[in-house]
């Protein structure tokens, strides 16, 4: 009878495909960017639509009061904020996925290379995330945007000084690259580009499952916008992708072992930077939930 190993072939292809899911099925801690917080509509939405897709706990984690906190706090100071708090939530005490949005990203990467987690990062996702760093702030034209400009841009080496905005923690100068390692208090850290190297934040991210990278085709806020797939900028504002950067080429971070892995995942969203449809924001869910290597 056909129908005996027929029926037994459709059980073990339900059943590899439910060991899959249910090892996509981990807890989801979401960091949200700039100008937003937890409590938004955006983010309501953003948490909604992971929880209800990968059948699990999702939370968005939120660093004192969202929105002007997300601009006015050190970035350092937010990271640690974030860590603690995921630390007291008993739901990532076990193996979870970090989702970092914008700015969030770069609390994600603290989380998963620096933060004392109790329990295990296995799989990391940034969407439109400056994590090489942030040349131009292209933010508009309100008094608020050109004053944290002028900062930017004629203060920022000052390391005492980059605790003034967010964004000083990550701001790159594309023609001072020395200067970006020297004085950078968050960025070259996480880059591990000090002289004093950290093998526990390389160990640390090669124990991913998979690092899955978006970045926006219609970027305007951040620029380079290659710095969403880890690349950057050279003196001409000329492109460099990832694999021609320092920290891969030297596998600062465990990079270019995890590339080699294929556990890095380069994937793109067609609109503006942290612009989605549901349908792409429930892709994303689908394929975070499923990816496997």
């Amino acid at each position: 009878d056909l129908m005996v190993p027929l029926i037994k072939h459709l059980l073990l292809l339900c059943f590899i495909a439910s060991a899959i899911a249910a090892k996509g099925r981990y807890p989801v801690a979401i960091f949200h960017g700039i100008n937003d917080s937890c409590d938004s509509e955006k983010s309501q939405a953003f948490v909604n639509r992971f929880g209800s897709t990968v059948e699990n706990y999702a939370r968005c984690i939120e660093i004192g009061d969202g929105y002007q906190s997300s601009w006015s706090l050190d970035i350092y100071k937010q990271s640690e904020q974030a860590c603690q708090t995921l630390n007291e939530d008993k739901n990532f005490h076990g193996e979870f996925v970090v989702i970092g949005i914008s700015q969030g990203s770069l609390i994600g990467r603290y989380i998963v290379e620096r933060c004392n987690t109790i329990g295990t990062v296995k799989k990391f996702m940034s969407l439109g995330g400056p994590l090489n760093g942030l040349y131009k702030l292209q933010c508009g034209q309100s008094e608020e945007c050109q004053l944290i400009t002028y900062v930017l841009e004629n203060i920022v080496n000052q390391p005492e000084l980059q605790s003034v905005v967010s964004v000083g923690g990550f701001w790159r100068d594309i023609k001072d690259s020395d200067s970006n390692e020297r004085v950078s208090n968050f960025l070259a850290e996480l880059n591990n580009e000090k002289p004093n190297k950290q093998e526990s934040y390389r160990e640390r991210i090669l124990q991913l499952e998979s690092l899955i990278l978006v970045k926006f085709l219609q970027e305007y806020a951040i620029y380079p916008p290659s710095s969403a797939w880890f690349g950057y900028a050279d003196e001409k504002e000329n492109q460099i992708d990832m694999e021609n950067t320092r920290q891969y080429q030297e596998d600062l971070i465990g990079l270019k072992t995890l590339h080699q892995k294929g556990a890095i995942k380069f994937l793109t969203l067609p609109g503006r930077h942290t612009a989605w449809t549901d349908d792409e924001l429930q892709q994303l869910a689908l394929y975070l939930s499923l990816i496997h290597i």
